[in-house]
């Protein structure tokens, strides 16, 4: 998902204060990355936002592999 430009795709569709507690704000890897958008949206420094992407990326691979594992 991520390889396939799931945060760029995401990064679109963003939109700060908006309500993401359902539909496809509840997919795998959206509300894992949803602090690194908003640190976007905020000009957060560089090394905020890798932190913050490194961080979602590491929480979706990991909800990812416990799906597949059943």
């Amino acid at each position: 998902m991520l390889d396939a430009g799931l945060v760029n795709e995401v990064r679109c569709m963003f939109i700060p204060g908006m309500d993401h507690s359902s539909g496809i704000w509840r997919a795998i890897g959206i509300p894992e990355l949803e602090p690194y958008f908003q640190a976007e949206m905020e000009m957060a420094d560089e090394l905020t936002k890798k932190i913050l992407l490194d961080t979602g990326e590491a929480w979706t691979r990991g909800q990812e592999e416990k799906m597949a594992r059943g």
